[in-house]
């Protein structure tokens, strides 16, 4: 492969970066464009998610071997694509709730703030979620659809900053929920071919 050609293919993850950066940009300035008292609940946020990435990574492995057993274990594309989803549900979750325990024992030490609770939590797990099925997908060698996905994301998210008839964190929530859950989606059906596993 030319240097040319490895530029090129390098691109969708500078880009999937790229939107990785605005959306978590975007949620440490939840506190002022919410009004509130600068770094109030938006630096444990961002602390935990930075610290959550050792976890990330772990069950990224994990998820590839819960994967490969899932093939073993299965004798039609159907039960493939039903254990696909389990191992993802199982995986995504684990490290939803591993999110969910820093950003508490953060906020809990957190000089002069608090935890983020209710909608603000709820944003941050789903942009946890973003993050994390995105580098999953680029595990596996996909690397243009989170890289856009991402990147609509932190586009929606930059144009909402400015409320629009509802909190900034709403819009945050709605926005990462749908790319999560479209990130998911294409994540369920690549480890439910049995052509990803070879």
């Amino acid at each position: 492969m030319c240097i040319r050609d490895r530029l090129t293919a390098s691109v969708p993850y500078g880009l999937f970066g790229l939107g990785c950066g605005v959306l978590t940009a975007v949620a440490a300035l939840g506190d002022l464009l919410a009004g509130r008292e600068a770094g109030a609940t938006s630096g444990p946020a961002v602390i935990a998610l930075t610290l959550s990435m050792g976890a990330a990574e772990w069950l990224l492995y994990r998820c590839r071997g819960m994967a490969l057993a899932a093939l073993a274990a299965t004798t039609t594309v159907g039960g493939l694509l039903l254990r696909a989803a389990r191992v993802l549900a199982v995986c995504v979750t684990g490290y939803l709730a591993v999110l969910t325990v820093l950003t508490l024992a953060v906020g809990a030490l957190w000089p002069g703030g608090s935890p983020p609770t209710g909608t603000d939590l709820a944003a941050l797990l789903a942009l946890g979620a973003v993050l994390w099925s995105g580098l999953m997908l680029q595990a596996y060698g996909i690397a243009w659809i989170p890289a856009l996905i991402c990147l609509g994301a932190a586009a929606a998210e930059v144009a909402f900053a400015h409320p629009v008839g509802f909190a900034p964190v709403i819009g945050r929530l709605v926005i990462c929920i749908f790319a999560a859950a479209a990130l998911l989606a294409v994540a369920a059906a690549l480890l439910g071919r049995i052509t990803t596993h070879r």
